[in-house]
């Protein structure tokens, strides 16, 4: 009975999309291969180059900051107006 209640309490948890239960160190590697065997043959189905999935990722973020540096600035600029005006 402990193995059943254990064994649900283990399906319902289930990582979010593009995490892994195992941490993997993809940084380590430059190229991931995925290969599927059929009749003793190995099959390139999709490679994925980690340094330009990391570049895209490191502009996106850029991106990001760069919008919350704006952002910022403009709420610096109308505090610092509002202050101007009390005084």
């Amino acid at each position: 009975m402990d193995t059943d209640t254990k064994l649900k309490d283990i399906q319902l948890y289930r990582p979010p999309p593009g995490y892994t239960l195992n941490r993997i160190k993809l940084y380590q590697l430059q190229n991931v291969d995925i290969f599927m065997k059929q009749s003793n043959k190995l099959i390139n189905l999709e490679q994925i180059d980690i340094n330009e999935l990391s570049k895209i990722i490191m502009m996106n973020q850029l991106e990001i900051l760069q919008i919350k540096q704006t952002i910022m600035n403009r709420f610096i600029h109308k505090l610092l107006k509002s202050i101007k005006r009390n005084l």
